[in-house]
């Protein structure tokens, strides 16, 4: 895992992205290191430029060096990487979605896990029981996405998802991926993935 500046993380909508990253000192593989952006980066010279800027895990960092050597590149703390973007691939992995804590017939937070493919998204709607109409989710942050409850009535489920990608516009569709009587903070699987 790994946090990015905006270039990449891009107010959110660049979180899922996976990439291949290496670096090229005596320390590191020669094979690179796949890595999926979860967070922005905290701030600092780096992560404040118009340049693209990875925040490494630490076990990004073992990952890319040779075996008992990764003490070697924390040890330097800040250098130039080649990345490329990749597919994101979760073997064996359904796209899930965790109901946020809080969620409520009235007020539904999710958050989007293990896309494959793209691994970003550019959009989230919510069809419910009984509706053929798809209710855009607002952007919240990262991967999280919102419905808030206007009229006063309140949200039926069980909850169809579609989600879009952002770098090609491919759509999937989760039937049933949310059941109507939910617990926030669970994580349900759906029966679809993306395609890159």
């Amino acid at each position: 895992m790994a946090a990015a500046n905006n270039p990449v993380f891009q107010g959110g909508k660049g979180c899922g992205q996976c990439y291949d990253v290496k670096c090229t000192y005596p320390s590191c593989k020669a094979e690179p290191t796949r890595i999926v952006i979860t967070d922005q980066c905290p701030g600092g010279i780096y992560c404040s430029t118009n340049q693209p800027a990875f925040d490494l895990s630490g076990a990004a960092i073992t990952s890319m060096a040779l075996p008992g050597r990764d003490g070697e590149l924390r040890n330097i703390g800040l250098y130039n990487i080649q990345y490329m973007r990749v597919p994101c691939q979760y073997p064996r992995q359904n796209i899930a979605f965790k109901v946020d804590p809080g969620s409520s017939a009235y007020w539904l937070s999710i958050t989007v896990k293990y896309q494959g493919g793209p691994g970003d998204l550019s959009s989230v709607s919510v069809r419910m029981a009984g509706s053929n109409y798809w209710q855009p989710m607002q952007h919240n942050w990262g991967a999280s996405w919102m419905l808030i409850c206007y009229s006063g009535q309140p949200f039926k489920g069980p909850y169809d998802i579609q989600i879009t990608a952002k770098l090609n516009g491919h759509t999937a569709v989760a039937t049933r991926a949310i059941p109507e009587y939910f617990q926030p903070g669970a994580l349900y699987n759906s029966n679809v993935q993306m395609l890159y």
